[in-house]
């Protein structure tokens, strides 16, 4: 399953938590307030590509960034946001669009952010049960 879908990507895992004002009780959300939105677009194109994984996977992302201000020349995107944070609401994404049961299937990750004219992302997946062609691997890293 192969994956570009287009827009500023979100981060998860921040988050801010306050008491809320009738229960009293604390609620939890996320600081990225275009979470959600992006989440459900990853899931959208995952569930419109009709391809569900059973077991472990391999899992090659590629986000496209805007460029920081300060840098327009610059190739790989060095600054925030985290690499981390972006590829967990890419999973989380598949996951609700279900590509998968749960992340944990993930067992092949590698992931890099550069900075495009189009923000984005480029993901795809497959199962791990053939072994990497390690030179395909190397090509696209370095893309």
């Amino acid at each position: 399953m192969r994956l570009h879908v287009f827009g500023v990507p979100a981060t998860k895992g921040s988050t801010r938590s306050f008491p809320h004002r009738v229960t009293g009780k604390i609620v939890t959300l996320p600081m990225s307030k275009s979470l959600r939105e992006w989440e459900r677009a990853i899931a959208y194109e995952a569930r419109m590509s009709g391809a569900t994984f059973e077991g472990p996977v391999k899992v090659a992302m590629t986000f496209d960034l805007p460029m920081p201000k300060a840098e327009q020349r610059v190739r790989w995107h060095h600054v925030r946001p985290d690499l981390d944070k972006l590829v967990r609401a890419v999973l989380d994404g598949l996951q609700m669009g279900g590509a998968f049961a749960d992340d944990g299937q993930v067992a092949w990750l590698t992931a890099q952010k550069r900075t495009s004219r189009q923000a984005g992302v480029i993901v795809e997946v497959r199962d791990v049960d053939a072994l990497p062609d390690w030179d395909e691997v190397d090509d696209a890293l370095r893309s």
